[in-house]
Parts: structure tokens; C-alpha cells; sequence
């Protein structure tokens, strides 16, 4: 009987973790946001940019490109081009599959385009 009962609560703790899963993607590196010929640009600094969004019922709310948007903050917030050397931090976490968190982190060297 007592193997029964271990046996159920190791299937029960399975399920649960099953149930209640996070995940989180590793940092992605891309050469630049946009096709830019060498030394056709200027770096003008550090970017950064964010976004974030949650669902519930597998229904999307915020944003649905987590990770465009966060491209275009960065982009933005130094009236930049472009981005070179690229991280990107996409981390999602879900409960019970159910209710979901989303954010996205883009980093990288802003460039504006030389004529």
C-alpha cells in the first residue's frame, strides 16, 4: 500500500508540474536589426528597449511582437537607425497554462546610417 500511495504522489507532482511550467528562451545574438554595409555607419550609443504583455485563456493582451516592439523602443529611445551587436531576452512564464507572462529586453549599439 505504501508504494501505491508514493507512486500517486509522484504522479500528482508530475502533473503539476506539468501544469504550472515556466520557461524562459536563452539570450539570442544577431549581427544588426538591419542590412548595413561595413563602415556605411555611425555608432552613437548603447539602446535599450522593452515590452511586455500577458494572456489569459491562450487570449494575448499587450503585445503580440514582444520582441519587435522591444526592437523598435531601443531603435527609438536614441533616434537611431538601426542596431548592431543585438542581445535579445525573451522570458515567458506560465501558470497552469492558464495565465501567462511575457517580456521581452533588446540591447544593442545604435547606428545611424552615414550618406
Amino acid at each position: 500500500m505504501q508504494i501505491i500511495g508514493r507512486i500517486q504522489s509522484l504522479v500528482a507532482a508530475s502533473v503539476l508540474g506539468l501544469l504550472a511550467t515556466g520557461c524562459v528562451s536563452a539570450v539570442d545574438l544577431v549581427e544588426s536589426t538591419t542590412p548595413l554595409a561595413p563602415n556605411r555607419y555611425t555608432e552613437i550609443g548603447e539602446a535599450e528597449g522593452s515590452s511586455s504583455g500577458f494572456s489569459i485563456f491562450m487570449l494575448q493582451f499587450g503585445a503580440s511582437d514582444a520582441i519587435g516592439e522591444a526592437r523598435d523602443r531601443a531603435i527609438a529611445s536614441m533616434q537611431a537607425d538601426a542596431l548592431v551587436r543585438v542581445a535579445v531576452d525573451s522570458r515567458d512564464f506560465y501558470f497552469f497554462n492558464l495565465f501567462g507572462l511575457h517580456r521581452a529586453t533588446v540591447r544593442g549599439t545604435a547606428v545611424r546610417k552615414s550618406p
